[in-house]
C-alpha cells in the first residue's frame, strides 16, 4: 500500500472514528477537551501512517531481494559496459560461464574477453551498435578460463551513452551445427532408427568431415555402426572396413598420441560428458595428418555407449598454427638481437604491456611489477623530456603514429639512445584507444654515424689536398713536355745518324747502338703516355669532334697495326659492316683509342692467336667490340684494369708497357660522349667493347 501525502483526511477519518469508540471521562467536559482530542487524533494518524511506510519499506525489500535474485541468476548473463568499452556491471551468470570472479573483470576491457578472429567484428559491432538506439545482435567466441573457446550471442542496445547486453551461451546450438549430427530420442522401433539413420546419411555426404557412430560395448570392442564415405579420404578406409571393428582406425593413431587420446575416451565414457580431442594419425607411407575429433555420448540398454560424432581434417591449420609460432619466435629472436623491444600503451589509464626486451633497454634483467608513462618520462633525459612529451600528445590529440629518437637514462646510470615508433589503435568514436610500437637501443649506431661524419670530414679534407697535389703534379708535367722532349730528340736524332751515316758502323757497333735507339722510342711512349694523362688530369684537354665515316677509321687502323700483328703472328679479322654508318668524335683520339686497344690486344694475346673487330649500331650509338683469345683476366684484375700504372703483374714480363694507355684510354672516349666496358675470362680471352655517338650523315 503507498501512503498519498496529498490527501490526509483519510488517515485522520479513520483516527476520528478509532477515537469515537474510546470511552468518554469526565475531562472531556473541560475547556481544553476539543485540543486533546485533536492530539489524540494526530497521534493514531501518525502511528497508521508509520505502519503503512514501514509495510510499504517491507515490501521494497522484498522487491529488490527478488530483483537481485532475478538479476544475478538469471539464465542469461547480463552486462553492462561503459562508451569506451569498460564493463561496468556484470552478473553472476556471467561470470560463472566465462569462469571468471567478478573483480577480475570489473573495469577491464570487454574486448580483451574476446578470441582474435572476433576481434575486429566486435570493433565494427561496438561502433555500429553505440550510433543507433536500436536493439543489435551479434555471436562472438569468448576466451573463458584456460583460455577455453565459448560461443555466444550478444543482444545489445545503446541507453544513456552505456552497453546494455544479454548474452546466451549457444555452446550447444553451434555443437549441434558443426557436428550436424542428428540427435533424437531413442527409436522404439526398427522403422524409426532405419529413418533417423537415412536421414543421418543426407547430412553427411553434403559435409567435408567425417560423420560417423561409434559403438563401445562393455566388454572393450568397438566398431562404427555408420560412418560416412569421407572416411576414406582421412583414414584411407572404406565404410566397411569399420563397420564391425574399430581396430583399424585405432591403428592409425600416431603412437606419441595414442594414451592421450584412449585416456580422453575413457573418460568420456565414464562420465558421458562430449568428446572433443585432436590427435594424429600416421599412415604407411610416412604421411601425418592432424585431426579433430567431436563427439556427444548416449549410454545403451546393453550397457554399451554410442557416440555420434564429426571429425575433420585440421591438417592445413595446424601448419599454419605451427609457422606462426615458429614466425613469432624468429620475430621475438630477431628483437632481441636487434635490441628492439615492443610496447601497447593505454591512454585511458597510462598503463603499458611490453615485452622482456623493453625493460632490459631501460637496464631491468627482468620485468617490472608495473609500467607506465610517467616511469617512461622520468628515464628520458631532461633536456629531451619537453620534446618527447610534446610528440607523445600529439600523437593522441592527431590520431598519428610517433617516430623519434631521443635520450635515456637507464637503471644503472648508463646513458644510450633509442628509437621509438608506434601507430594508433582507434575506438568507436574515433578516439586513440591504445598506441603500439617498439622501442630500439640505437646507442651503438649513433656512435657509428658520428665516427662515420668524423671519418668523412676527414676524407674530404685529405680528397681536397690530393685533388689539389694531383692538379700541380699534372700542370707541372704539362708545362715540363718541351724540357723533357728536347733531350731525347737528341739522343734519338744522333742515334740515328749514326745508325745510317758514313761509313757504316761494323756489327758490333750496331748491336751496341740498337738497345740505345729502342730505349729511347720506349721512353718517347712512356712520355707521350704520361703526358696525356697530365693533360688530361689538368683539365686542358681540347678535342675536335665531328662527323667521321667509321668505315675510313677502322682502314686507317687496320693499316697500322698489320704489320705489328704479322710480327707476332697474329690473325686479324675485321668483321664487314655497313659502310655508311658514322661517328660524332674526335679523330685523333679515337684514332689513339683504338690503337691501344688493338696493340693491347695484339700484344697480350697467345702464338698464332687471333684479334677480332666487330661493329654494330643501336639508335644512338655504335659499338666496336675488339676480342682476343689470350690468357684473359680473372675477376680481381679486373677491377684493377683502368688503375694508372697498374700493369697487373706484368712488370717483371718481356712486354713493355707503362700501364697508363688504357686510363687514357677510357678518359678519352667518355670525353667523346661513349662508354668502355671489358668482359675477360680466364683461359679463354679479354673482349673490350667502346660505345661512340652515332650521326645519322656525315
Amino acid at each position: 500500500m503507498i501512503i498519498n501525502p496529498t490527501e490526509p483526511n483519510t488517515l485522520r477519518t479513520k483516527a476520528e472514528a478509532h477515537l469515537s469508540h474510546a470511552p468518554a471521562t469526565e475531562s472531556l467536559v473541560h475547556a481544553n477537551e476539543k485540543l486533546l482530542l485533536e492530539l489524540q487524533v494526530h497521534q493514531v494518524q501518525l502511528e497508521m501512517q508509520n505502519e503503512e511506510l514501514r509495510r510499504m519499506h517491507i515490501a521494497l525489500e522484498e522487491s529488490h531481494a527478488s530483483y537481485v535474485e532475478l538479476y544475478e541468476l538469471a539464465p542469461v548473463g547480463y552486462l553492462t559496459l561503459t562508451h569506451n568499452g569498460l564493463i561496468d556491471k556484470i552478473n553472476l551468470t556471467a561470470t560463472q560461464l566465462l569462469g571468471v570472479s567478478r573483480n577480475t573483470v570489473l573495469s577491464r576491457r570487454f574486448a580483451a574477453l574476446i578470441t582474435a578472429k572476433d576481434g575486429d567484428n566486435w570493433h565494427i559491432f561496438f561502433s555500429k551498435v553505440m550510433k543507433h538506439n536500436k536493439r543489435l545482435s551479434i555471436e562472438l567466441m569468448l576466451k573463458g578460463f584456460s583460455d577455453t573457446e565459448i560461443p555466444v550471442q550478444l543482444d545489445c542496445v545503446c541507453v544513456d551513452s552505456m552497453l546494455r547486453v544479454t548474452m546466451t551461451d549457444i555452446t550447444k546450438i553451434k555443437q549441434a551445427e558443426a557436428l550436424a549430427i542428428i540427435t533424437a530420442e531413442r527409436m522404439q522401433t526398427e522403422k524409426a532408427r532405419e529413418k533417423a539413420l537415412n536421414r543421418l546419411q543426407k547430412i553427411a555426404s553434403q559435409l567435408p568431415g567425417v560423420v560417423f557412430q561409434f559403438r563401445l560395448r562393455a566388454d572393450g570392442s568397438s566398431c562404427f555402426p555408420y560412418a560416412s564415405d569421407a572416411i576414406r579420404n582421412i583414414y584411407r578406409l572404406s565404410p566397411e572396413e569399420v563397420r564391425e571393428d574399430a581396430s583399424k582406425v585405432f591403428a592409425l593413431i600416431h603412437p606419441d598420441d595414442y594414451d592421450d587420446i584412449i585416456t580422453a575416451i575413457r573418460k568420456s565414457e565414464w562420465d558421458l560428458s562430449p568428446w572433443r580431442h585432436e590427435y594424429r594419425v600416421k599412415f604407411d607411407d610416412g604421411t601425418v595428418r592432424w585431426l579433430s575429433g567431436n563427439a556427444l555420448l548416449q549410454r545403451e540398454a546393453d550397457g554399451s555407449t554410442l557416440w555420434h560424432g564429426f571429425i575433420t581434417d585440421i591438417t592445413e591449420s595446424r601448419q599454419v598454427e605451427i609457422a606462426l609460432r615458429e614466425s613469432n619466435r624468429l620475430l621475438d629472436l630477431s628483437m632481441q638481437m636487434s635490441h628492439m623491444g615492443s610496447w601497447d600503451y593505454n591512454p585511458v589509464d597510462c598503463t603499458a604491456k611490453r615485452t622482456l626486451e623493453h625493460d632490459r633497454i631501460f637496464g631491468y634483467e627482468s620485468l617490472l611489477p608495473q609500467w607506465n608513462y610517467e616511469i617512461f618520462l622520468d628515464h628520458v633525459l631532461p633536456e629531451d623530456r619537453f620534446e618527447v612529451d610534446r610528440l607523445v600528445q600529439k600523437a593522441i590529440l592527431t590520431r598519428e603514429g610517433v617516430n623519434f629518437e631521443c635520450r635515456i637514462c637507464r637503471a644503472d646510470g648508463e646513458m644510450r639512445w633509442i628509437l621509438l615508433v608506434g601507430g594508433s589503435h582507434l575506438d568507436g568514436h574515433r578516439g586513440v584507444a591504445s598506441m603500439y610500437g617498439i622501442v630500439q637501443d640505437i646507442t651503438e649506431r649513433k656512435c657509428l654515424d658520428q665516427m662515420l661524419r668524423d671519418k668523412n670530414t676527414e676524407l674530404e679534407i685529405a680528397k681536397s689536398m690530393a685533388e689539389e697535389a694531383n692538379l700541380a703534379k699534372s700542370a707541372f708535367l704539362s708545362r715540363m713536355s718541351h724540357e723533357l722532349r728536347t733531350p731525347l730528340n737528341a739522343i734519338l736524332g744522333y742515334a740515328q745518324l749514326l745508325e745510317t751515316g758514313l761509313p757504316p758502323l761494323t756489327d758490333a757497333q750496331l748491336s751496341r747502338l740498337q738497345p740505345i735507339i729502342k730505349a729511347g722510342w720506349y721512353l718517347l711512349d712512356l712520355i707521350n703516355d704520361i703526358l696525356d694523362l697530365a693533360v688530361i688530369e689538368s683539365g686542358n684537354i681540347s678535342l675536335s669532334q665531328e662527323s667521321l665515316p667509321l668505315l675510313d677509321v677502322m682502314y686507317e687502323c687496320h693499316a697500322m697495326v698489320q704489320s705489328q700483328a704479322d710480327e707476332k703472328g697474329i690473325q686479324l679479322n675485321f668483321i664487314e659492316f655497313d659502310s655508311t654508318w658514322t661517328i660524332y668524335a674526335d679523330r685523333t683520339r679515337v684514332t689513339q683509342v683504338l690503337l691501344n686497344l688493338l696493340s693491347n690486344a695484339i700484344k697480350y694475346n697467345r702464338k698464332q692467336g687471333m684479334v677480332q673487330v666487330k661493329c654494330t649500331r643501336t639508335s644512338e650509338h655504335i659499338c666496336i667490340c675488339i676480342t682476343d683469345n689470350g690468357e684473359g683476366l680473372s675477376p680481381e684484375k679486373l677491377t684493377q684494369l683502368f688503375q694508372p700504372f697498374n700493369r697487373l703483374g706484368q712488370e717483371t714480363g718481356d712486354k713493355e708497357g707503362t700501364g697508363i694507355g688504357l686510363v687514357v684510354t677510357k678518359t678519352l672516349v667518355e670525353q667523346m660522349g661513349g662508354a668502355i666496358g671489358v668482359k675477360s675470362t680466364v683461359g679463354v680471352g679479354s673482349e673490350f667493347r667502346i660505345e661512340l655517338l652515332r650521326v645519322i650523315a656525315p
